[in-house]
């Protein structure tokens, strides 16, 4: 018996964790899959939930005792047109969260003052954790100067700029970017009830004028 498993970013997010963790559940028991082959077919190898989703799969194949493969493109051939059709998507795994520019600005306060995180967390998430720029794993604001602490995209000072801590956010036709540079205490939102506009080049022309 051949089976196949076609996935979606919303379907692997409810199976991701199972399989995972190798668990097959009642689903069959140990040994029970000798002779049976599964294929994973997803949409892309590139992104860290695939593969994460990848080595569930391999652990589960190798306690049930089945043939397993993982069949994917190399490179993202898909687009999604349907952010600028839908109002919101309450499914999206990373995100679900919905605020305003006044409702973000009280969660900075709560981050400075300590309320939310310790400061040395703070500190760490904030600390450039893995390097994002040239990264054959990602493509997603993978520019010069770049890396990743947890949670946030950090840009260190640099002769022209200065050190700029941010991240962004897209929901069904929505766009913010929010930004913190630290030296001079100065928070940066941009909220946004349209999609067709290139947000960090106006975060670079909203930057130059802050920082005159």
């Amino acid at each position: 018996m051949v089976t196949a498993l076609a996935l979606s970013s919303v379907t692997a997010f409810a199976a991701n964790e199972a399989m995972l963790a190798g668990e097959t559940g009642d689903l069959a028991k140990e040994g029970e899959g000798e002779g049976q082959k599964v294929i994973l077919i997803t949409i892309d190898s590139m992104d860290q939930h695939w593969v994460n989703m990848d080595k569930g799969c391999q652990a589960a194949a190798e306690e049930l005792g089945c043939e397993y493969k993982w069949m994917a493109p190399e490179k993202k051939e898909w687009y999604e047109y349907d952010f600028g059709e839908e109002t919101f998507f309450a499914t999206r795994p990373d995100g679900g969260i919905y605020t305003s520019t006044h409702e973000f600005a009280k969660w900075e306060q709560a981050l400075r003052k300590g309320t939310v995180l310790q400061e040395n967390r703070l500190s760490e998430a904030w600390t450039p954790q893995t390097v994002v720029t040239g990264s054959p794993w990602s493509d997603y604001q993978n520019r010069p100067n770049t890396a990743y602490g947890y949670g946030w995209f950090i840009e260190p000072e640099t002769a022209e700029s200065p050190l700029r801590i941010y991240h962004t956010g897209d929901n069904g036709g929505f766009k913010i970017l929010a930004a913190r540079y630290p030296a001079t205490e100065t928070l940066l939102l941009i909220f946004a009830n349209r999609a067709d506009w290139d947000r960090y080049d106006l975060f670079m022309k909203l930057e130059k004028i802050l920082m005159k």
